[in-house]
């Protein structure tokens, strides 16, 4: 549940002596295929110094959250303002949501619960190879991930 873990779970595990694997998982809400590039290059620049027995050497950001978060505040302005930019896209979607039921009724195998827990499930499977592999070809012949 995002409102009680982070977003992302790191592993490490040896996978014979001296060799170590890492393995980096996101919630879509944490990462996106932009921000996986930077990420990984600070992974091997932080890998490549600490092996060598240094200090990785990352340049400062030039813009901070904080930055980005007074900048949109500036563009879009408050909320609760009706002329502002963002204002008036809250009216928009209040007007358009209006009326519409808290949960759609949709036929399902069971009985929505009273309470929604929160709680997903896991189903384990494996891809065989031959699979996964015409998804790559596949993906790669349409250009798409």
């Amino acid at each position: 549940v995002l409102q009680e873990q982070w977003p992302v779970r790191v592993r490490v595990w040896g996978s014979a002596p001296g060799e170590y694997v890492v393995a980096v998982v996101m919630h879509h809400i944490a990462a996106d295929g932009e921000s996986l590039g930077p990420l990984v290059s600070d992974l091997v620049a932080g890998y490549v110094a600490r092996s060598s027995g240094e200090v990785p050497g990352f340049a400062p950001l030039s813009v901070q959250f904080a930055d980005f978060a007074l900048w949109q505040h500036e563009v879009l302005g408050s909320p609760d303002d009706p002329s502002s930019v963002i204002g008036g896209q809250l009216a928009y979607w209040r007007e358009q949501l209006a009326g519409l039921p808290d949960v759609l009724e949709l036929p399902a195998d069971r009985p929505r619960p009273q309470v929604a827990s929160g709680r997903g499930g896991q189903a384990r499977f494996e891809i065989p190879v031959g699979v996964a592999e015409g998804i790559s070809r596949l993906a790669a012949a349409r250009g798409v991930t």
